[in-house]
């Protein structure tokens, strides 16, 4: 890529492309921490090929990156940043439309970061559904219906509507059974129960065994797939859990399951 400019846009695009990936594995092998990197570098080096589709791809992962490190402003910035870069594409008088994953990808991560950051999602979840992404991913990024429905998911659950959030989600897993209702990763269907939990905690009339039988089929799944970002989700919902029902026996004895893999 360095030292042949025959071969620079090609090498530029695959490394590009490469990061992407590493960025994807990262949330399964690695910590969120260190998975924040591999997405720096993955924006950095998308810039680099001047693809309008790999820097949405790449500005996406890195929101996701700072919302699950927990940096909720940061990743509305990125987020609102990809979103300025999608309108100035369109803005220039030859653009050629863009593959719908990428707008529909694009406004779903932005609601979720403005619901996270207590602003209204709804503008932005309008516009995730104006055109149909179908269910193929374009350059590492999702948009089809199961990953709208879990974005979607989210979003309702930070802004506070838990009704919308557990109608939502109720129609990729089943509450009562907690089997998928459509085809998912096992991955996928493990988030989906940590919101679930989340969510059961945030209503006002919160059923405390509902909550439980969420939680612990959360953190089990967490724990066989030995995935750290899965287990951080369910201890932060544990811990809202200790606050919510304090000195309750049922809550306390589900710190046995709390016991890390390594």
């Amino acid at each position: 890529m360095r030292d042949s400019s025959h071969y620079r846009k090609e090498a530029t695009d695959l490394a590009a492309r490469y990061a992407l990936l590493k960025t994807l594995l990262g949330w399964i092998c690695v910590n969120p921490t260190e998975t924040l990197q591999y997405a720096k570098n993955a924006l950095a080096l998308c810039k680099e090929t001047g693809d309008i589709s790999l820097q949405l791809s790449a500005y996406s992962k890195l929101a996701w990156g700072y919302f699950y490190d927990k940096q909720y402003p940061l990743a509305l910035k990125t987020a609102q940043e990809a979103e300025g870069l999608l309108l100035q594409y369109y803005r220039l008088p030859n653009a050629q439309p863009l593959h719908p994953v990428i707008q529909g990808g694009t406004y779903s991560n932005l609601a979720l970061m403005l619901a996270r950051n207590g602003r209204s999602p709804d503008v932005a979840l309008g516009k995730t559904t104006e055109v149909d992404p179908g269910e193929e991913p374009y350059v590492l990024m999702e948009s089809g219906r199961r990953t709208l429905l879990l974005e979607a998911g989210w979003t309702y659950c930070h802004y506070g509507d838990q009704t919308k959030a557990m109608q939502t989600l109720e129609q990729r897993v089943d509450p009562e059974t907690l089997s998928p209702r459509i085809p998912q990763s096992e991955m996928g269907r493990v988030e989906v129960i940590n919101i679930m939990a989340l969510s059961s905690l945030k209503t006002k009339d919160r059923d405390i065994e509902r909550t439980i039988h969420f939680w612990v089929a959360g953190i089990e799944g967490a724990k066989t797939l030995q995935n750290q970002q899965r287990f951080n989700e369910a201890l932060t919902t544990y811990e809202l859990m200790e606050v919510v029902w304090p000195g309750d026996t049922r809550i306390k004895d589900l710190r046995d399951y709390i016991v890390h893999w390594e």
